[in-house]
């Protein structure tokens, strides 16, 4: 950066420079869609039938750089960042909760005309997938889920208590990264690309809420919201669903694994021993087998044995 600069010139400078960057890590057309009283990010390639990808948090659609690379090929991929994480809005002004996240999802597929979708779907964002999904499950193809609930009695592993405490649970959050780390380490320019939307006090304030309404009690709001999505899986056991589970994720471990199983039994199980919270980056090439080869083997199924269904309001 020059010397000489003013405040104001170093920050666009730097905001220059940031740009530059993830279009070289992320080299996808940004597409922006306002939904409600926001703006939200996606990724939308390729033609074909639809395949929507659903990040974790504190990810983004980043993540999936390897897949919508390869799945574009064949199929329309689309993956929006979720509301205040990735390249979307980060307001201060939502509420984070699930229901609300749920609600700007339908908005989002009903605006792009959206009918027969196949989901894969990862951390938070398989849970919101999910909720979708249940409130409209004849436009579903087929579900892949990778480390994530769609259910009640989800235990909170100890990591994740300690980021709820008060006072220090935001500077283990923020400062410690306690919800970002488990896995390999990444690249240096992996992590970048990771760690840039959460800077600043307008990228940790979203990831401060999402730690805090994920369930933990019966009575709280996302606790009710995951209950009704639990009573609706019932409708996904004659549909393809596939299950890809890091073994070394401590945030979804194997009990939760265990309830997919329970909730839908007829759900293709696949375990990747050494991956983790990064399952994308630990495990790329194993994944992209893994969906790729559930899409291809249930196309023939997608193709003719669904109506064209889309959201009616």
């Amino acid at each position: 950066m020059k010397t000489g600069m003013s405040m104001t010139e170093k920050v666009n400078e730097q905001q220059k420079a940031d740009t530059e960057f993830l279009q070289k890590v992320f080299p996808f057309k940004r597409n922006y869609m306002r939904v409600d009283s926001w703006h939200l990010h996606y990724v939308d390639e390729g033609e074909g039938e639809t395949v929507m990808l659903f990040h974790a948090c504190p990810q983004w659609s980043f993540s999936y750089r390897k897949l919508i690379a390869s799945l574009s090929r064949k199929y329309r991929v689309i993956v929006p960042d979720l509301l205040g994480f990735g390249l979307s809005d980060k307001p201060e002004d939502f509420d984070y909760m699930l229901n609300s996240y749920i609600f700007l999802l339908e908005e989002f597929i009903q605006n792009l005309s959206l009918s027969r979708i196949n989901i894969v779907g990862h951390g938070w964002g398989g849970t919101i997938a999910m909720g979708f999904a249940v409130q409209h499950p004849n436009m579903i193809s087929s579900v892949v889920m990778m480390n994530c609930i769609a259910f009640s009695h989800y235990t909170i592993p100890w990591r994740l208590a300690m980021c709820r405490l008060p006072l220090v649970g935001p500077w283990l959050t923020v400062y410690c990264r306690a919800m970002e780390s488990g896995g390999r380490k990444l690249s240096p320019d992996v992590r970048k690309a990771y760690d840039l939307p959460l800077e600043g006090k307008e990228g940790k304030y979203p990831l401060l809420r999402f730690v805090e309404n994920i369930p933990s009690v019966p009575e709280a709001e996302t606790e009710q919201a995951i209950l009704a999505i639990e009573t609706g899986l019932w409708m996904f056991r004659t549909k393809p669903v596939r299950i890809i589970w890091a073994m070394k994720d401590w945030l979804y471990n194997k009990n939760a694994l265990r309830l997919w199983h329970k909730n839908i039994p007829n759900a293709e199980i696949h375990t990747i021993a050494n991956a983790g919270r990064y399952i994308q980056e630990e495990a790329p090439e194993e994944l992209e087998e893994l969906i790729t080869e559930f899409l291809e083997k249930n196309a023939m199924l997608q193709t003719n044995a669904m109506p064209v269904q889309t959201i009616n309001k």
